[in-house]
């Protein structure tokens, strides 16, 4: 049953992000009154389309992807016809600003997707908490021999007040006063009551620090609307750094080529996710389509950003590139990222069987 709920995680999932991120390219085109020939999810041939006012809306057979066609791109699309220069409402007779705009709204859109579905998890299962708590007790050490216990939150050591509402804060405050290896007075609440506890802390060899034998224990508490909102903004910052420097490492140090994955690699990681249910489902395409905005607007030919960057070129130039350049451009770009695809496909296929 299990993969029943994959797909229907995979397409529906995977639908909602490529809506988004073609919606943003729609609705910033008609609003610089663009014209639009056709609106497409999907690749590869049609299998339903439905022609509204102006626009043809399409459905293709392969639930990857999709596409904006604005009227006078046409060499986008590996197409080359002579364009209408007093034609106002043709993509490429309208500012390169403008433009500029209309190729980044996808991504922004994504990344406006990515905000909504963390923010969704923050509010269904609270944050995390930032009080510095005791989780488990190590066995066979001072903590277990002096009775601190599970649930205990650290109130001061040696009559210092620790930092309650910042958790990493608080840790490094911890192992700084217990680094210096004398015994200490652990001032810890439980069950609402203050508890003094006195505890030598012993020397870890593995890492050379002084430690009591604990782990902190991190649980997620109730939050309100505008925790929410910070923390949901603050994680998705974090996740679309970790996602630049990933890729840094990978083009500049050959570091995590490895841990690439095509799709299989991601139908796996979600089918992963279904066992653990809705929740971690949501996680997982909050940071795939934080993943796919910053991706997009790589400056790669047949990206986004590629075609930002084209577009930052003429700016500069203050002329557009011949259309076949810009054609061949793209078309040499687009056909690298279809062996890319094919050759992810394959490495997930061998490490899958």
């Amino acid at each position: 049953m299990n993969i029943v709920y994959t797909i229907l995680a995979f397409v529906i999932g995977f639908t909602v992000m490529v809506v988004v991120h073609e919606w943003g390219h729609y609705i910033t085109g008609r609003l610089f009154h663009v014209k639009i020939d056709e609106f497409a999810i999907g690749m590869g041939p049609k299998i339903y389309s439905r022609r509204g006012k102006n626009v043809l809306f399409s459905l293709r057979c392969v639930p990857i992807g999709g596409f904006v066609k604005f009227a006078g791109d046409d060499e986008a699309y590996g197409e080359q016809t002579e364009v209408n220069r007093d034609d106002p409402n043709l993509l490429p007779n309208i500012k390169v600003w403008k433009r500029f705009i209309i190729y980044a709204a996808g991504a922004v859109m994504n990344i406006v997707l990515g905000f909504v579905l963390l923010l969704i998890l923050y509010l269904c299962i609270g944050t995390l908490s930032e009080t510095p708590q005791i989780g488990q007790i190590i066995e066979n050490t001072p903590a277990e021999q002096v009775g601190l216990e599970q649930n205990d939150v650290i109130i001061k050591i040696d009559g210092i007040d620790i930092i309650q509402n910042d958790f990493n804060k608080a840790s490094s405050q911890i192992s700084s006063i217990l680094n210096s290896g004398k015994t200490v007075v652990f001032t810890v609440e439980r069950n609402g009551e203050l508890v003094d506890i006195e505890v030598t802390p012993e020397l870890d060899e593995t890492d050379n620090r002084y430690k009591v034998g604990f782990y902190f224990q991190r649980q997620y508490v109730p939050t309100t609307f505008g925790k929410a909102v910070s923390d949901s903004v603050s994680m998705a910052g974090n996740m679309m750094s970790l996602i630049y420097t990933t890729i840094g490492n990978m083009l500049f140090k050959g570091e995590g080529l490895d841990q690439v994955s095509g799709p299989i690699g991601v139908i796996s990681v979600i089918s992963d996710a279904t066992k653990d249910g809705f929740i971690s489902v949501i996680s997982i395409f909050a940071a795939l389509t934080l993943n796919l905005a910053v991706v997009n607007m790589l400056p790669f030919p047949a990206l986004d950003g590629g075609k930002c960057l084209l577009l930052i070129i003429e700016g500069i130039r203050r002329k557009p590139l011949r259309q076949d350049v810009e054609g061949w451009i793209n078309f040499v770009g687009f056909a690298a990222l279809m062996l890319l695809m094919i050759l992810l496909t394959v490495k997930d296929a061998v490490n899958l069987f």
